[in-house]
């Protein structure tokens, strides 16, 4: 009980640092069109850290999940098999692939767009973790 008490404890600390780390990442880029070019460099490199730690946060937030699946026994493995689980692990792969993405490959999408895409996936994170769990 205590284990599963303590991954809960990282798994949410994880959903802080995962989340937290997109949306600040996207007020960041937000505010790129209005950044003197001068500027530009040093905004876009403090977004790109703020994303490597916001996906620390979603890795450790998918292995904490995981695992508090299979520490939970029976009832936990049940969430496993659950359709809104998989669809959960789905949704927080691609947030994941989206991040990664957004800084090697899709270098021009707009800040907004982008912003609007990790918050949906975030939401309907968030939507998947309440249905599944009832």
């Amino acid at each position: 009980m205590l284990l599963l008490k303590a991954l809960f404890f990282l798994h949410m600390l994880s959903l802080i640092v995962g989340a937290g780390a997109n949306v600040i990442m996207g007020l960041l880029l937000a505010r790129m069109p209005a950044t003197t070019p001068e500027a530009r460099p040093a905004l876009m490199g403090l977004a790109k850290a703020i994303g490597q730690y916001g996906l620390w946060g979603l890795g450790a937030l998918i292995v904490t999940g995981l695992a508090m699946a299979g520490v939970g026994g029976a009832t936990g493995l049940i969430y496993l098999h659950s359709g809104w689980f998989a669809l959960k692990l789905v949704l927080i792969a691609a947030l994941v692939v989206l991040n990664i993405l957004r800084f090697n490959r899709l270098k021009d999408m707009a800040p907004k767009r982008f912003v609007m895409i990790a918050r949906g996936l975030i939401l309907a994170i968030i939507l998947c973790s309440i249905a599944s769990f009832h």
